[in-house]
């Protein structure tokens, strides 16, 4: 039985070290993260979400008023226990991140390995932690992380619901793709997908309808208790969506400077969205966007079922954020094209492609072209997954800092600030022009850094008071402000304590 768990045989009757590559795969993940890791943002997905449940764990404080940070439930439920039990400092900030983008490898892994064999599996996992996302989403609070493993985990499990047709399995599924949802709401997106999926799957229409009754109705079964709970939280009938209105900035549909970015003005050019990705984000994420939707309806015409699971959900994802709006003439998008809201996008068409490229009429296909050199088809279809993976790695290794990465840098502002405060020394930080980004520095300090008790109802309160008289020093042509006094009302410059890798 251990060596069933150990060892799996692959599609030829092979036996592959399955539990070793799991191993390789979270190992190779967690030192990539850490290696790879930057300083913490100042923007509120970054860390005001870290804040508040901070404040929540040191001292009982709950914001009174639930912004769209706030309800991300599937989000800050599980990082409420990570500080409780492990604690609020901010090297303990990484453990969420590094966490979520493992998962998104293991989910990868498992998926592609179910599918296609081990080797497809390693080959994806390995691109997904090297991937450009993944940069970012591996080391930032960003909803973006939770949403990609939370998206993966779901499908993970509907393709083994797929293989044994045990109903626990699909509402698992279900349950993660609710979670999906609860990191943030536009993962709506991929609903269809599951129910396409399942519906393709089904060995006859009276058992599709009843696995697509299992599936969405355990989703709209949770669906309605979130919303009863934030509606009995706070009195919001539509429960987070609701809330969401409330606090989150609308796109300005009547803003003269709005662009392709923000919304559509015309018909024509609401139906041309789907050349978006050109623009935002373009370069080379858009060819991959692009080249995997091709694939995608060729997996169909060609009837390769294999690449089914990954390509009906990419597409979702691209049509969904190409197309979705909240307003008509103007056409206004639920939020801005940015690169970091397409993270599930881009990790999907790199699966897509890396499942394309393993299928069997893809080998045949390749293995029956006339060359002017010597090769097979399995070496064709690894020089195509190199053409692929080796820009992928060139961009991410760039990015690799073995000494000075930002965990690192994180650490070691945290000793300055004991030191400084067990010292009575005031503390500055490097100043920056501009209300808005002096005072997210601020906040940031204060969320991340410092022990203070605060109460805030929003996320910043971008007021100039806050800034007002004070205290600004000099030191080699670079100007510091000061964000903690410890005490210290005079002679600031001779003992400040200044963070030079706050940044």
């Amino acid at each position: 039985m251990q060596q069933n768990i150990i060892q799996k045989r692959d599609r030829y009757g092979r036996m592959v070290p399955f539990f070793y590559c799991l191993l390789f795969i979270v190992t190779f993940s967690l030192c990539f993260r850490f290696f790879t890791s930057a300083t913490v943002e100042q923007g509120g997905d970054a860390f005001y979400k870290w804040g508040f449940i901070r404040q929540y764990v040191l001292f009982g404080d709950f914001p009174a008023t639930l912004n769209h940070h706030v309800c991300r439930w599937a989000i800050n439920i599980p990082v409420y226990f990570i500080q409780k039990y492990i604690g609020t400092g901010p090297g303990v900030y990484y453990v969420w991140p590094f966490l979520t983008a493992t998962l998104s490898a293991v989910f990868s892994f498992l998926l592609l390995e179910k599918i296609r064999g081990w080797r497809t599996g390693l080959a994806g996992a390995v691109l997904v932690i090297l991937s450009e996302p993944m940069l970012r989403l591996g080391t930032q609070f960003l909803p973006m992380g939770a949403v990609v493993a939370y998206l993966l985990g779901a499908l993970y499990f509907l393709v083994r619901w797929q293989h044994n047709r045990n109903n626990a399995v699909l509402v698992i599924s279900s349950l993660f793709l609710f979670f999906c949802y609860g990191a943030k709401i536009t993962s709506i997106y991929y609903l269809p997908a599951f129910l396409v999926l399942i519906y393709l799957a089904a060995e006859n229409k009276r058992a599709s309808i009843r696995s697509i009754l299992c599936f969405l109705g355990v989703f709209i079964m949770l669906l309605a208790l979130e919303t009863y709970v934030f509606d009995s939280m706070t009195g919001a009938t539509l429960g987070r969506v609701e809330l969401i209105q409330r606090s989150h900035h609308a796109i300005h549909t009547g803003n003269p400077n709005a662009t392709w970015q923000s919304s559509s003005d015309s018909l024509l050019k609401y139906v041309a969205n789907f050349f978006v990705y050109f623009t935002y984000p373009g370069k080379a994420p858009s060819f991959l966007y692009y080249l995997a939707f091709g694939l995608s309806l060729l997996a169909f015409v060609k009837r390769l079922r294999p690449v089914y699971p990954l390509a009906v959900p990419f597409l979702c994802g691209f049509l969904g954020t190409a197309y979705a709006i909240t307003s008509v003439f103007p056409f206004a998008r639920p939020e801005r094209m940015l690169f970091r809201y397409q993270a599930a996008i881009f990790e999907l068409a790199l699966l897509v492609v890396v499942l394309f490229l393993s299928s069997n009429p893809v080998e045949r296909l390749v293995g029956n072209r006339k060359l002017p050199f010597n090769a097979g088809g399995r070496e064709i279809r690894v020089l195509l997954f190199l053409l692929l993976a080796v820009p992928v790695a060139t961009y991410s290794f760039k990015h690799v800092k073995m000494l000075n990465n930002g965990y690192m840098k994180t650490l070691k502002t945290m000793q300055l600030v004991s030191q400084a405060s067990e010292t009575h020394q005031p503390v500055f930080i490097p100043y920056k022009a501009g209300i808005r980004r002096s005072i997210k520095r601020i906040f940031l300090y204060r969320l991340l850094f410092s022990d203070e008790r605060y109460h805030a109802d929003s996320l910043y309160s971008f007021n100039a008071a806050l800034l007002e008289g004070r205290p600004l020093i000099t030191r080699d042509g670079k100007t510091y402000m000061l964000v903690d006094s410890n005490g210290c009302s005079e002679n600031f410059a001779e003992h400040a304590v200044i963070l030079i890798d706050f940044d």
